[in-house]
């Protein structure tokens, strides 16, 4: 199974990618509105290798386990909390590759939670117990006691019972972490292929930063990360896409633009596995850029049947350099290309 992926910063036209590879015949897409992310999204892949195999903590790495389960739920698998498709997307297939990852964890578990199951909880609720502690306490004097059978026989306290249905893990994968988590991302996608299909595209699958670290949590793909021109960005957020995501103001956005590349100064790419372009390129200079990530993916140029129809670069070319006929933000332009061009963007 190959899977190729696409990335970005927000709004660099990663998108762009999952259009461009859905006109080739030998590449599955899930599309551009789906968002795989159960790798680097909190509560993901990620901070379960940190937390069992990193950083292991008896208590910890349970409560790790309990908020990939509700990152799951998150993802669709609990109505009451259901935000995202995944589902949709995978069938039944998601419940089952995650019930069997969750096992194959953690074979063992047992009713029985600790303080760290205490931190996952919502403000109201720990607001709640500490109420009720506060009152418990002044009630049931004998909880203090040093007697041995007024200890033995006095009333769980709210914060005890508040934790007792909480299911605990027994869990130490460090020396199969990465087999199981390969065989969890290869049961998620195994239903998508068939005989004919050589490449699956799957959006977000990895972020552009870190990439060494999640590539290993699947058997063979591929990354495709695309940035853009900070001018673009700045100007399109503030007065086009208006998502809150990004700082407007010039000098945060100068910030979060540094911060969010900074990563290039200390990260290594390992460049059969990692593609990084610019989305200009891929609109001004489309024939040249597409051959470049042809010989990167070893598509087969003839395989791109359906040229230009899922993406146009002409089409693309409207977004590009819109700040150039708004005078009002020249000095902004100006600060941003001094402040961010050479060391940040070339």
């Amino acid at each position: 199974m190959k899977l190729i992926t696409t990335t970005g910063y927000y709004g660099t036209g990663s998108s762009a990618i999952t259009d461009l590879l859905q006109e080739y015949s030998t590449v599955t897409s899930l599309g551009s509105s789906f968002e795989c992310r159960i790798a680097h999204d909190m509560y993901g892949l990620s901070d379960l290798e940190y937390y069992l195999v990193d950083n292991y903590h008896r208590h910890n790495s349970s409560t790790a386990l309990n908020n990939f389960k509700r990152l799951m739920g998150i993802y669709g698998l609990d109505k009451g909390i259901r935000l995202e498709n995944y589902p949709e997307i995978f069938g039944e297939n998601f419940e089952i590759a995650v019930q069997q990852y969750i096992k194959a964890l953690a074979p063992m578990s047992y009713k029985g939670g600790s303080h760290t199951d205490l931190y996952a909880m919502s403000d109201l609720k720990i607001k709640y117990i500490k109420i009720a502690n506060r009152f418990f306490n002044k009630i049931h004097k004998s909880y203090f006691s040093v007697d041995d059978d007024s200890y033995k026989n006095h009333r769980k306290p709210p914060i005890d019972k508040s934790i007792e249905n909480i299911t605990s893990y027994i869990s130490y994968p460090r020396e199969y972490f990465y087999d199981v988590t390969r065989e969890f991302t290869r049961n998620l996608f195994s239903a998508f292929i068939t005989d004919d299909d050589k490449y699956i595209m799957v959006d977000q699958l990895i972020p552009p930063t870190n990439t060494q670290r999640y590539i290993k949590y699947f058997d063979d793909v591929k990354v495709i990360c695309v940035d853009r021109d900070p001018r673009d960005i700045y100007y399109l957020e503030k007065y086009f896409w208006r998502g809150c995501i990004v700082p407007t103001e010039v000098n945060e956005f100068i910030a979060w633009y540094k911060a969010t590349r900074s990563h290039k100064k200390f990260e290594r790419d390992d460049h059969k596995k990692v593609l990084r372009i610019n989305f200009e390129n891929l609109v001004l200079d489309y024939e040249r850029t597409v051959s470049k990530i042809e010989r990167f993916l070893e598509l087969n140029p003839e395989s791109h049947i359906n040229p230009r129809i899922s993406f146009d670069p002409e089409i693309s070319k409207n977004n590009i350099g819109k700040w150039k006929d708004d005078p009002k933000e020249k000095n902004n332009i100006q600060k941003i290309e001094s402040e961010l061009f050479g060391e940040y963007y070339e």
